[in-house]
């Protein structure tokens, strides 16, 4: 506000609903309004300026924090969007921090498609109960997709026995989603569940997911396994070349 600014004669003469109003700055029992002898909100900020923006800041760089904090005593919550380091968990000077301290999510919505924040650390996007840490309710693109596989983050490491007799037990099946129509191509995860259950997660709610990239680890060894046979029958055969013509010349040389 700039300076003592005169009082204002009250909008529109409704006197009822207005307290105090000055150049910069009205109050009335609506709300207050900055720019605005009309508020319709607690605070209506309005400006005829290109850039209608507010700005909290600090000077004290090292110390201090700049945020915005909205509380709701009764329920004890308080959500937070600050800028600094002064609050225990948020990162440093530089960084953007939202932060409730209530048991609620923080989720940002746009009609039906949600980002949903829930306070066990979980995220789901087109979902509100995410059960990973991050569920996706839809298709996800993406120009690669990078796995933990470190051998020193493993232990009880041991070969793929059996795994040509395993894979000929499993049936690719086509199938339409129920959710979105969508025609799909893959596994029944209960039938994929027989054979290697490690590849199959069920969550709370019962419903089975299988981990489509751990198929390749005994596909490859089915390869191996049948490459082996295919070794062993050509090996086989030469020799049974060898013996037909060998016998062939003999024959040959009695003439």
């Amino acid at each position: 506000m700039a300076g003592q600014s005169p009082t204002l004669a009250p909008p529109n003469g409704n006197v009822s609903s207005y307290l105090s109003c000055t150049e910069d700055f009205c109050v009335t029992d609506t709300g207050d309004g900055i720019g605005t002898e009309t508020p319709v909100y607690a605070l209506d900020l309005v400006s005829s300026l290109s850039n209608t923006s507010m700005n909290i800041g600090s000077t004290e760089y090292n110390t201090a924090h700049s945020g915005i904090r909205f509380i709701n005593d009764s329920h004890a919550n308080s959500w937070v969007f600050a800028a600094g380091s002064e609050y225990t968990g948020l990162g440093g000077p530089g960084s953007l921090n939202i932060l409730n301290s209530g048991t609620g999510p923080i989720y940002i919505k746009n009609g039906t498609n949600i980002l949903y924040m829930i306070n066990n650390g979980n995220v789901g996007i087109g979902t509100s109960s995410p059960t990973e840490k991050l569920q996706v309710n839809g298709n996800v693109s993406a120009a690669a997709y990078y796995y933990t596989s470190d051998i020193r983050l493993k232990e009880n490491i041991e070969p793929i026995e059996n795994s040509l007799s395993k894979i000929l037990k499993l049936d690719g099946i086509s199938y339409t989603l129920k959710s979105n129509g969508e025609e799909k191509l893959g596994f029944s995860a209960q039938e994929l569940q027989k054979v290697f259950p490690e590849l199959v997660k069920e969550d709370e709610e019962g419903y089975l997911s299988i981990d489509g990239t751990g198929l390749i680890a005994p596909l490859v060894e089915a390869i191996k396994e049948q490459q082996k046979t295919l070794d062993k029958q050509e090996e086989k055969l030469n020799k049974q070349q060898e013996e037909i013509d060998r016998l062939i010349l003999l024959l040959e040389n009695k003439k």
